[in-house]
């Protein structure tokens, strides 16, 4: 990753789109483990984050605390 790391984005449209474009990439860090967040589609054809699968549980996004 190179550029200016972001804490922070306005939607998660916004995110989607950065990292289909490869204009961003967002992963998350937890202790000495750092896992990529990618773009998936879901059976319904919606696009979601998600983090790249790294056997841990529970979900890295979701075990994230809320966003103030």
């Amino acid at each position: 990753m190179t550029g200016t790391i972001r804490t922070e984005i306005a939607t998660q449209q916004d995110a989607l789109t950065g990292i289909e474009k490869g204009e961003w990439d967002f992963f998350v860090k937890r202790g000495l483990l750092t896992v990529d967040v990618i773009v998936a589609n879901s059976r319904y054809g919606n696009k979601y984050l998600k983090t790249v699968n790294d056997g841990e549980e529970p979900n890295n996004l979701l075990s994230l605390p809320e966003c103030p």
